[in-house]
């Protein structure tokens, strides 16, 4: 009895995984469209995250080339204030 249980908690377990996973390439794919135009999205790989950030810091420093969408408050500048609204 407790063996099956074990494996029922098994089998739901990974089927909430592999649910996840599915919803999470769904959402990707369906966002992909709406961030290539977000401002915030500096490597423009289509996903806000922390990668952003760093590529932002990255064009201050002089490290990466500037691109248009790291002007995450669009005041026309790629600065501190771009780094502060991408993580928020």
């Amino acid at each position: 009895m407790k063996r099956e249980i074990v494996v029922l908690g098994g089998v739901v377990l990974w089927s909430m995984l592999l649910a996840a996973i599915l919803c999470g390439a769904a959402s990707a794919s369906e966002g992909t469209s709406t961030l290539e135009d977000i401002f915030g999205n500096a490597n423009e790989d289509a996903t806000i995250d922390m990668r952003d950030v760093i590529y932002t810091e990255c064009i201050i420093l002089g490290l990466n080339a500037p691109t248009r969408l790291a002007d995450a408050n669009y005041d026309g500048e790629k600065n501190r204030l771009d780094v502060t609204q991408s993580e928020s």
